[in-house]
Order: structure tokens, then sequence, then C-alpha cells
């Protein structure tokens, strides 16, 4: 999907409303341009550049796709703003929008939640110039970062851009967040380091970067023990039984009613059926536990309450 201009004129906007899921895969098979939306000015266009605007419940960019507003002529580049209800998913695809010679385009983004992954990139860019780089601003529940994927906003002589990560919770894979400069090749190194950078590099001077407090979820996290646990101390070796017969009883009391006569017994609420005699065992058999038991100690273990009349053994500690 592109809209350009090649002579004098602004280019046209793309404003895309989709009610589900807007979805943006691969490269062609043909030509090779990578699927997406595109609004340029091609080299030599006098004109300004046009604006990618995407509104959806859920937004997927991947396997190479794009969403692109450039400008090669003397004039800015164009605006992307994302309007994403659930998710935004960049997965080995590119946000971006760059300016050969003038001021780079601002992405604006609003989502529930944004998840970048293998190489999915999020950027503004200025070949030369004293133009400032654009702004990036995410807002969402939360971004989650990985595989190499970075977010930059490049100006190669002017300023840096202002990456805005304030309004969001933001999870890093071997993050690096800065500010200092750097050349465009070194810029261009950061694609392919195996970690996560947020960069805001400037010729002149370098943008701001605020990116949102997460310390809430990282004091929130419990360490687990190093100590292992001996499952046999789980388990008692042989049956349990109360050191006290009298620490508990089941009594039954009334019968929901009267007796019919004097001397008859209450009428039982509890009926009874024909019990059927267990079968004599006619091997040694593994006995499972029927509940947990507390003992003295504290310690809590799986076993099975003796049977009247078995000669006890207590569990081993």
């Amino acid at each position: 999907m592109v809209a350009g201009i090649f002579g004098v004129g602004d280019a046209g906007n793309i404003i895309l409303g989709i009610k589900e899921l807007a979805h943006f895969g691969g490269i062609g098979s043909i030509n090779g341009n990578p699927s997406g939306a595109f609004s340029n000015i091609a080299p030599g266009g006098e004109g300004q550049g046009g604006n990618v605007q995407i509104s959806a419940r859920n937004l997927e960019v991947f396997q190479g796709a794009a969403l692109v507003a450039n400008s090669f002529g003397s004039n800015d580049a164009g605006d992307i703003s994302l309007s994403i209800l659930e998710s935004l998913l960049v997965d080995n695809g590119t946000i971006t929008t760059s300016a050969e010679a003038a001021l780079g385009g601002q992405v604006n983004i609003q989502a529930g939640r944004v998840i970048l992954r293998n190489d999915g990139d999020i950027q503004t860019f200025v070949g030369r110039g004293d133009g400032g780089g654009g702004n990036i601003t995410i807002a969402s529940n939360f971004l989650i970062a990985l595989e190499d994927s970075d977010i930059l906003a490049f100006s190669s002589d002017g300023r840096g851009g202002i990456i805005d990560l304030s309004r969001t919770t933001f999870f890093g894979q071997n993050p690096s967040i800065s500010v200092s400069n750097l050349s465009l090749n070194e810029l261009l190194d950061l694609d392919g380091n195996d970690r996560v950078d947020i960069n805001a590099t400037g010729g002149i001077e370098s943008g701001q970067i605020f990116v949102g407090n997460a310390t809430f979820v990282e004091n929130s996290l419990t360490a687990l023990t190093d100590a292992l646990v001996d499952t046999s101390a789980l388990t008692a070796g042989s049956c349990i039984a109360r050191s006290q017969d009298s620490l508990g009883s089941f009594v039954v009391t009334g019968g929901d009613g009267l007796p019919s006569t004097p001397g008859d017994g209450g009428i039982s609420a509890y009926p009874t059926g024909t019990v059927r005699a267990l079968d004599e065992p006619t091997a040694t058999s593994i006995q499972e536990p029927d509940g947990v038991y507390q003992l003295p100690d504290g310690r809590l273990v799986l076993g099975r309450a003796c049977d009247q009349g078995t000669t006890l053994a207590r569990p081993s500690s």
C-alpha cells in the first residue's frame, strides 16, 4: 500500500481503520519489496511527506514488512500514528520515518501492549543536514523488546529525537539505553549485536530518553531458595498413629425426629447398605497415603492411618 509523490506536491496520507486485526507480512517474491504501508516523497520531489495512520484492535508487522513515512526530497518526512486497542506485534519488521535532508517524522504509538521480536525495530532517521530526528512516543501497559530489537531516533548532523517511554513499563533483553553520539556506521552496527538498543544520537546534540519505572515489578519478585528438599522426608515410612487416642472423636446425636414408640431407636439420618468384605491380599502391596499428617515437630508428611491392632512404627526423620 503506497502513497507517493515524484514531482511537486505533498505525498498522500494512508489512513486505515480496521475493526479487528491489521496484518502486514512478507516480502514480494517478484520485486523483493517489503509489504506494508508506505508514504514516500521520491528523490527530487518537492512537497510535504504524507502520514501513515492505523487504528485496529490488533496490529502485526512481521517477516520483513514495514510501516514507512519517507522523504527523499527536500521537505520533512511524514508521521506514523498507531492506535491499537490490544496488541502491537513487530516481529522481524520495521516501523520507521526517515528524511534525507530535512526534519524526521514522528512515531506515536498508543497500544494495550507492544512486543518487539527478532530484530523488530522502531526508528526515526535523518541522513544529513541539521534537521532534527523525529520523536518516538509509546504509551502502553508494557513494552517488551527481545532478540536484537531496537528503538532509535537518529540525526546524522542535527539533534537526536526524543524517545519517550515514560508511559509504559519497559522490559528489554540485555538492554542498552544510551544518548551517546554514534556515527552512521556505528549506528548501523547496532543491528545484529544481540542486544536491545535504545539510542537517540544526534550530530549536534543527542536527544533525551525517558523510560518508565519498572522497579515495582522487580521488588515484587521473590528469590527461590538454593536448599534442596529431601522428598523422602515428606513421606512417612509406616502408618501414622496419634499419640493420644482422645484427641478427636465423631459423635452423632439426634435422629432428626422422635422415636415412633417408647423404646424404639431414633430414625437414622445416615443410611447404610451392604458392605462387601475386602478380599484377602495375595501379595504384599504398597498402600497409598490417605492424607497429610503433622508430626509433633511441625513437619508435614504423607501417610496413612494405622488400623486398630496394628503394630505401630513411627515415621523416620
